[in-house]
């Protein structure tokens, strides 16, 4: 009997085993040799059409889900003599929020250009903000305005990209985003729009409530938009705005704040907190995701009672390449009743 069962185990891990080394790995990039064979170009024919799959953690109570297309040219690589590069065209849903990233084979981008130009169909070319989505990688980028991106790729047959290089000025690749599948809308997204015409109501505190089998009375969480935009210099086009977030994940106070673009400056690993006219507090900034937006705030404490009673907020930080900028926030009238451990 229990030959048999570990036998039925055994076979069942196989499975399991079998079906994980068929499914696509996000950060797999395809081996794609500079001169092609037919057999090569079979293979990059099958992966010029959209592709989907997905991921969930044990241990989160979160969902990912990718979409991918490649090129169908490619163009010149100045970092490697005679050899070309190929460009993936990469969608993202987490945490209620679409992203889209641009990621290269065999070159860089050139982060400093800031922004890129996209064309749909015969449409005019249309300006883009950027970000280095992982700081160390610059063969990676991500490009705000996802939802507005995935909603015209929906309408579009063809979509081009003009994009500056590290080397060589400035490349254009397109893809045939005809066919695109995807229904996951940006929940809570603020289709990163400039800070002049974000709407009213994102400046003031929302609520939302989620469910964890690890978490017993749920996951609950708060998030404000800055009052202000803060000027990013005259490298990067227009203002950035941030957003604070707060949650009871594991019964504790979580505190965050993340950049709709640019990225925090990661060799600075503290902030400055202000609550209305009181002295300034220093707190440790933690960057537990690749996503340079992101950052997370350790301060415990009795600082969520002092949040509860403050109007505004005013929070220092270093932006990468920019430099210190402050952004304010309306935090009156928070409604927080959890108790947590800290």
């Amino acid at each position: 009997m229990r030959t048999s069962t570990v036998i039925k185990s055994f076979v069942a891990l196989l499975l399991l085993s079998t079906l994980a080394c068929n499914l696509p790995n996000k950060n797999h990039k395809w081996v794609i040799p500079d001169k092609l064979t037919a057999e090569d170009s079979l293979h990059l024919a099958s992966i010029q059409d959209w592709r989907y799959f997905d991921s969930a953690k044990v241990f989160t109570h979160n969902k990912t889900y990718y979409g991918e297309i490649l090129c169908k040219k490619p163009v010149n690589n100045n970092i490697t003599a005679n050899s070309t590069s190929y460009c993936y065209l990469r969608l993202k849903y987490i945490n209620g929020e679409n992203y889209c990233f641009l990621e290269l084979n065999h070159d860089v981008f050139d982060y400093n250009a800031g922004v890129c130009e996209i064309r749909f169909d015969g449409g005019a070319l249309e300006k883009y903000d950027m970000y280095a989505s992982v700081k160390e990688d610059l063969s990676i980028v991500g490009i705000n305005g996802a939802d507005s991106i995935i909603s015209k790729m929906k309408k579009s047959v063809k979509m081009t990209v003009e994009v500056n290089m590290a080397k060589g000025g400035q490349k254009t690749f397109e893809f045939e985003v005809v066919g695109l599948k995807w229904e996951h809308t940006g929940k809570y997204a603020q289709k990163d729009i400039g800070i002049e015409t974000m709407p009213e109501e994102n400046k003031h505190w929302r609520y939302f409530d989620t469910t964890d089998a690890m978490s017993p009375g749920g996951i609950h969480g708060a998030k404000v938009n800055s009052s202000n935009g803060v000027n990013c210099g005259p490298v990067y086009l227009g203002n950035t705005y941030s957003y604070f977030w707060i949650d009871n994940y594991g019964h504790r106070m979580n505190y965050a704040m993340k950049l709709a673009k640019l990225g925090f400056d990661r060799s600075v690993n503290v902030c400055r907190i202000r609550l209305d006219n009181n002295e300034p507090i220093v707190c440790r900034l933690l960057f537990p995701d690749k996503d340079v937006r992101w950052t997370t705030i350790d301060e415990g404490g009795s600082f969520i009672e002092e949040l509860k009673n403050a109007k505004k907020m005013l929070i220092e930080v270093d932006i990468d390449k920019v430099g210190k900028r402050i952004f304010e926030f309306n935090v009156s009238g928070l409604k927080w009743p959890y108790k947590n451990k800290n």
